[in-house]
């Protein structure tokens, strides 16, 4: 039977394996216990505190430094062995707090340091010694007091020998095992105990030095290394794995807190036969703890329960959390129960039914796997925003300067808190750039508003970071330097409204708080207003920083510095979270004639050129809803929001004259279809089936929806809105105005108030009125240009048109590389894309003039950032390809090419659509969100991009247009790539080829343009 207290264990060890050294010290000769040595000594040393009058129950201080670390071992298996409290202590924490700790333990005695020694205890008695029982307290362990006053864990002989099993001896791929954890910590104290049934020898490094620490590990050839995450940067920081021959190893357990997804890569790309696992438990939760072996799809999971233990998460009222879906972390481990000694009220709030609460926000995946969102004291509540500081310090430890990070949230007179880091770097000009390095993966309401440069983060004895300490060194550290003048201050206040940051300082870069190609537009006609002068969106880029933008603004002569680093993208999918409600304000006029986009136009130029009406089809959105959702409910909310937009009641036909024109219906409900689907995969096909069932642009209407219901709470909505009345930034608007009106209809409350703003109608006439400002623009630059890009290899003639698709993900590194490479040289992602993809069409063709056509939301202005509406504007660029220019040059036109078509973006596109039809699409898109429908729960669920149409060439002409390229950057930075083509004028070989070669550009691009750290030289 296995024994279930402390005592039982060791004398099993003892009596099973007498000779096995259980634990020693790292370096030097006899520094070992063997499990004989061991047992003796402390039934020894028990008589000892007896024969003193010490009783069963009675608390003792155990007060050592990392060199006692044997003694340590003896005098606690003394205490316990006579059924009194072990209280341990590291002796180097200053006095008063020992004080304070033993006083509150209410310890009688203290053995070690400032107390007894052990030789005045050993009585050579060797008789039994009371006995012990499993629910008695064996020991109080002070918390790391990382969030507030420690707090004494009280943990029993059953609770810390749970799950310990001689028979079955935890390491056995090991001879020794090593950690260099200080007494007092609950680290230290798994050691203990789990030395009295491990296979191999728990070795102790008195003191964390990581040369120290690695050397040891070599010279003993450990199977085992014990970490915390902060030891784990260290030793990587150091360097030892390269210095080290450290081939033995076979596990590092990680534990005490989170492991950064960029430390566990490092360790495992330095340990590559190595298995890296990172363990979530806490003093008060042990026993239980989820076990996590680092696997780079879940690079930020800590695991599952393991060893018994259960997990469960619970939302805000109180019930078990769904997948996905973030709520309170509770852990339990049996009747192994802990509780906080002399405070009722904190056990109460903590421990409950076995349960015990971790103050931790989490969720869960499908396959039962955690993921720590922050601790509940932590989270930042910046505004409308509950911001992570896990996922901030994760994000901080990517960037390979970064050798220590910790956020915290700071008070803030109007947002509440706003995110500040603290950060170790090992070359501080690094600092100049952590701004925009964060940008690319961060959104902007994450991005610390005030980040410092600290020689060493303030930790406590287990590694974890002191935040309270930090407080103060941002109360003392200046922060950001306030506008000045007028045109810095009234600038500053455009940043913000453009950024939705809550503080802009003179030094900040405008990409490095989360500009992009899109917010620069909308910057920039704000500017254009403010100002009173015109503002092109390339001023934005070419002087990012706001005291530069506002001393030109304002007349003055400066110009930005040529060495900011900054990057954005060009387009966004997926919907985005809007803060109004209608671009069609009540009372505002509706029905008649609407006046035609320039995209609008030259899609209805399309539709009809084969003299038959062709469909452009529609966009399309795939929502799963795990949750009650009403059909009837829904069409009505649908047909109300279609009300409030006269772009969902717009219709098409040709005027007597024959040109095309819009109609705005009084109204025009959309259809909802409710059909029973067998499982997922027929929910999607019967979406995909009614989403190209075809409109009546006619007659209308252009919004419909298929409701695929799977389950009782289980179904896929299809929402397909016609490309004519829609684009890509409109469905994230759209979405969440649907989800308000279907809660107020089951809510029986009316829709909120539209917000007023500009009617759909206003801003294509403004569009429109720019035409002729922009249109020599557009002349001058396509005049002479190649109308298609023939011959084009591979192609061969096709007078009818089928979409084929190729998904391809680019390398992981590599989203990384072209984020970093285009920064380098002032630009953004989308013009080093747009660069490659040329020089691969220039390959394919023998041709060096090059036209890509790439879309842009188009919404210039920012009161148009809600329209629902076809808005987006088809950019025809021109890129030169000829000279064979490096990677640097070819972006650097490319670059200078996008500015100058966003600064001239509402153009007739019309015109020029119809000279070059052949005009190869770019799509550089970033997920702005998952779609869901607000108010329930919902999720993303894929439709495939491309439509199963299939139609005749215009005239029967063979078909020349060139295959699409679209790279999607997804939420955890990773690149996907897909090629889009006609099904009969290309084989997918030539795809397969081509996808090879863009990827191969890509790369060869990085390695030229990435600029090369100087290589450190080995002393």
């Amino acid at each position: 039977m296995t024994p279930r207290t402390l005592p039982g264990l060791l004398a099993a060890l003892a009596a099973a394996r007498p000779e096995h050294v259980a634990l020693c010290l790292a370096g030097g000769e006899g520094a070992g216990l063997t499990s004989s040595q061991w047992h003796r000594r402390a039934v020894a040393t028990g008589h000892g505190l007896l024969g003193k009058g010490v009783a069963p129950g009675d608390r003792v201080g155990l007060v050592f430094g990392g060199d006692g670390w044997l003694d340590f071992a003896v005098a606690y298996a003394a205490v316990t062995g006579i059924g009194a409290v072990a209280v341990p202590l590291s002796a180097a924490s200053p006095e008063v707090r020992l004080r304070e700790l033993l006083d509150h333990a209410g310890a009688r005695v203290v053995v070690g340091a400032g107390g007894w020694a052990l030789s005045e205890l050993d009585a050579g008695e060797t008789g039994p010694l009371p006995t012990v029982q499993p629910e008695q307290t064996a020991q109080i362990v002070y918390t790391s007091g990382t969030t507030g006053t420690p707090k004494g864990v009280a943990a029993s002989h059953a609770s810390l020998t749970h799950g310990l099993d001689p028979a079955r001896p935890p390491l056995a791929h090991s001879r020794h095992a090593l950690h260099a954890f200080p007494i007092g910590t609950n680290a230290a104290q798994t050691m203990l105990v789990t030395a009295l049934v491990a296979r191999p020898t728990l070795v102790t490094v008195p003191t964390f030095d990581p040369w120290a620490y690695a050397r040891a590990a070599q010279a003993l050839g450990a199977g085992t290394l014990f970490l915390v995450p902060a030891m784990a940067s260290a030793l990587l920081e150091a360097g030892v794995f390269s210095r080290c021959d450290l081939d033995d190893v076979q596990l590092v357990s990680c534990t005490a807190a989170a492991l950064p997804p960029a430390v566990a890569r490092a360790l495992a790309d330095a340990l590559p036969e190595a298995v890296i696992v990172n363990n979530y438990t806490s003093t008060e939760a042990a026993p239980a703890y989820t076990s996590m072996v680092f696997d780079a799809d879940r690079p930020a999971s800590v695991g599952r329960a393991e060893g018994g233990a259960e997990l469960r998460i619970l939302a805000a009222d109180g019930t078990v959390a769904g997948v996905g879906e973030t709520g309170e972390v509770w852990l339990r481990a049996g009747d192994a129960v802990r509780a906080y000694h002399g405070d009722a009220a904190s056990s109460a709030a903590v421990f409950r039914d076995g349960w015990v609460r971790m103050g931790d926000l989490g969720y869960h995946d499908a396959d039962g796997y955690l993921f720590l969102v922050d601790r509940e004291s932590d989270l930042v509540n910046a505004g409308a925003h509950r911001v992570s500081t896990l996922r901030v310090e994760a994000a901080l430890h990517e960037h390979p300067a970064v050798t220590g990070a910790a956020v915290l949230g700071l008070p803030h007179p109007v947002m509440g808190a706003t995110v500040a880091a603290a950060v170790e770097l090992r070359d501080p000009s690094a600092l100049a750039g952590l701004r925009g390095f964060l940008a690319e993966r961060l959104a902007p309401y994450e991005l610390p508003t005030r980040i410092v440069v600290v020689p060493e983060l303030p930790r406590n004895d287990g590694g974890k970071v002191r935040k309270a300490v930090l407080r103060d060194v941002f109360a003392q550290a200046p922060a950001r330097v306030a506008p000045r003048t007028a045109a810095e201050t009234a600038l500053a206040g455009l940043w913000r409204e453009v950024l939705r940051v809550p503080q802009v300082g003179v030094g900040d870069d405008f990409f490095a708080l989360g500009g992009d190609s899109m917010r620069a537009t909308r910057l920039a006609a704000l500017a254009t207003a403010h100002f009173t002068r015109d503002v092109p969106v390339s001023l934005i880029f070419d002087t990012p920083v706001l005291a530069a933008q506002a001393e030109l603004l304002s007349g003055g002569a400066g110009s930005a510095g040529g060495d900011d680093r900054y990057l954005g993208s060009e387009s966004e999918v997926g919907p985005q979270v809007s803060t109004r409600n209608s671009d069609h304000a009540p009372g505002a006029a509706a029905g008649g004639e609407m006046p035609l986009a320039s995209t609008q136009e030259s899609m209805l130029a399309w539709m009809w050129a084969t003299g038959e009406p062709r469909d452009v089809g529609p966009i399309s959105v795939g929502i799963r809803v795990r949750d009650e959702l009403d059909a009837g409910v829904l069409e009505r909310a649908l047909a109300m929001v279609a009300d409030r937009h006269e772009a969902l009641r717009t219709v098409f036909d040709r005027a007597p004259d024959g040109r095309h024109r819009a109609r705005v219906l009084a109204h025009c409900p959309p259809v909802v279809t409710a059909v029973a689907a067998r499982d997922l995969d027929h929910a999607g096909q019967l979406c995909r089936a009614d989403r190209e069932g075809g409109f009546d642009t006619v007659r209308g209407p252009l919004v419909r929806a298929v409701l695929a219901t799977v389950g009782p709470d289980d179904h896929v909505l299809g929402l397909a809105v016609h490309h004519l009345v829609c684009d890509g930034a409109s469905m994230g608007p759209l979405l969440r105005e649907i989800g308000v009106a279907y809660a107020a209809l089951r809510g029986g409350t009316g829709l909120p108030a539209a917000t007023a703003g500009t009617p759909l109608r206003d801003f294509v006439a403004y569009t429109r009125q720019r035409w002729e400002t922009t249109l020599p623009h557009w002349r001058r630059v396509l005049d002479g240009a190649p109308a298609h890009l023939e011959p084009f290899h591979g192609r061969r003639e096709a007078v009818r048109l089928r979409s084929a698709a190729l998904e391809f993900p680019l390398p992981d590194t590599l989203g990384d590389g072209l984020r970093k490479a285009a920064a380098a040289h002032g630009a953004t992602p989308f013009m080093l894309i747009a660069s490659c993809w040329s020089a691969a069409l220039a390959e394919r063709t023998g041709t060096h003039d090059i036209v890509l056509m790439s879309p842009v939301p188009g919404r210039s202005r920012p009161e148009s950032e809600t329209l629902i509406g076809c808005l987006s504007q088809s950019l025809l660029l021109r890129v030169d390809t000829s000279g064979g220019p490096s990677a640097a040059d070819l972006l650097a036109r490319t670059r200078r090419i996008v500015l100058d078509a966003l600064d001239h973006q509402h153009y007739p596109f019309a015109e020029f659509y119809l000279r070059h039809t052949g005009a190869a699409w770019l799509r550089v898109e970033t997920w702005g969100g998952q779609a869901h429908l607000p108010g329930l729960e919902s999720e993303s669920f894929e439709l495939p991009r491309a439509l199963d149409a299939d139609w005749p060439t215009p005239g029967g002409l063979p078909d020349l247009q060139a295959p699409e390229l679209a790279v999607v950057e997804h939420p955890n930075g990773s690149l996907v790539a897909h090629l889009l083509w006609n099904h009969y004028a290309f084989d997918r070989s030539e795809m397969d080829h081509l996808a090879g070669r863009v990827t191969e550009l890509f790369e060869r691009a990085v390695r030229e343009l990435v600029p090369v750290p100087p290589q450190e030289v080995p002393r």
